[in-house]
């Protein structure tokens, strides 16, 4: 098993940062929050995988559901209703 740091892409296949979702080099815990979506704690910022997000949540990602998927998450972003959004890709 290993972990996958949304924010660096640092792999770590150390137990206790698998399971605690601890990212060394950016001394980050992440929070899943769904498919394709992370919370760096205690920041609260977003990191959101747009094909993730749709496979998980039973979408076939094309240029459609990608540009919408995107559309929906920054609307959210500019409303100030999370923290900080970032689109990977």
């Amino acid at each position: 098993m290993s972990f996958t740091c949304p924010g660096c892409g640092a792999v770590s296949h150390h137990p206790d940062d698998v399971t605690n979702r601890y990212c060394g080099r950016c001394h980050q815990f992440w929070n899943r929050i769904g498919p394709g979506v992370e919370a760096a704690t205690p920041s609260g910022e977003l990191h959101v995988d747009i094909d993730a997000c749709l496979i998980g949540n039973g979408y076939e990602p094309n240029d459609q559901t990608r540009a919408a998927l995107e559309r929906c998450w920054l609307d959210v972003a500019e409303r100030g209703v999370l923290p900080a959004i970032v689109i990977d890709r």
